[in-house]
């Protein structure tokens, strides 16, 4: 559960730099190709980061230099966890306000997602509509995923999609 501390902690969370957009690859001949690194974020992975979650690391790791890009909704389902999580107990109410504040200070790209495609996956899978946007994403945007939901993840390896963290 978290503390006062952890809320204090949220205050002093750093602007998360993105500098370095690309990656170089060699290429077989011997040169270099920059490739740009784009990975669909979830809303599981994002509040993991600023919670300082026992994930936040790897996660920053795996994301550091890479564009992200995530559903729309990602705004929407942010405060509806960390309202959840409040709920059941896990974090305290002056944790929500710094946490919601920190999550916007993470460069995300907000792109559209294929509704209808989205919730044919979620029938196909058993799994909520907002998973499936991210799911959608990154299959339509061939994009890596970064998500701590078990489910999802499941999912997304039945699809092939690569998995991050």
């Amino acid at each position: 559960m978290a503390t006062a501390k952890k809320a204090a902690n949220l205050a002093t969370i750093p602007r998360f730099s993105r500098r370095r957009s690309a990656s170089k690859l060699p290429a077989p001949n011997g040169t270099c190709t920059i490739v740009r690194v784009v990975v669909v974020a979830d809303a599981s992975a994002l509040l993991a980061v600023v919670l300082d979650e026992p994930e936040r690391g790897p996660i920053i790791d795996a994301t550091e230099g890479a564009t992200l890009i995530a559903p729309s909704a990602l705004p929407f389902e942010i405060g509806n966890a960390l309202i959840a999580m409040r709920k059941r107990g896990q974090i305290e109410e002056e944790v929500i306000l710094p946490a919601w504040q920190a999550t916007q200070r993470i460069p995300v790209q907000l792109v559209p997602v294929d509704v209808e495609a989205a919730l044919v996956l979620a029938l196909a899978h058993g799994i909520y509509a907002y998973d499936a946007y991210y799911l959608q994403c990154s299959l339509s945007h061939r994009r890596p995923l970064v998500t701590l939901d078990r489910k999802m993840r499941e999912v997304a390896k039945k699809l092939g999609l690569l998995l991050l963290v």
